[in-house]
């Protein structure tokens, strides 16, 4: 038997805001590497590097009940992130347009604690 095949969103950076303050379950994920995350992030992201997509899979796969939206720092490499996550079954996932450099460009709040 196959499996359904999901497809994601494109959610602008003022669909994310909105998102933040209704939805406590949401899960943000910073797909760059831990530098450019500590550098500065999205407030509540947890960092999973683009380099490990298995130990990104690993613990999102708990998480397949709730919204849970990616980004990278400028929406590209995390599109294509999106392209594979959809195969192996997630359907409610989400990729942040302009990753976030458009977040920051739309007024979005970055942050360099966890």
């Amino acid at each position: 038997r196959s499996m359904p095949v999901y497809t994601y969103l494109s959610i602008s950076p003022k669909e994310l805001m909105d998102m933040m303050k209704q939805n406590k379950e949401l899960i943000i994920v910073d797909t760059r590497i831990k530098e450019l995350y500590e550098e500065g992030h999205i407030k509540g992201a947890a960092n999973f590097s683009y380099t490990s997509l298995r130990a990104m899979d690993k613990v999102l796969k708990k998480e397949l009940s709730k919204e849970i939206v990616l980004y990278s720092e400028d929406g590209d490499r995390s599109r294509k992130i999106c392209d594979v996550l959809v195969t192996l079954g997630y359907s409610k996932l989400k990729n942040l347009e302009g990753g976030i450099k458009g977040w920051k460009e739309a007024g979005g709040e970055v942050v360099k604690e966890p």
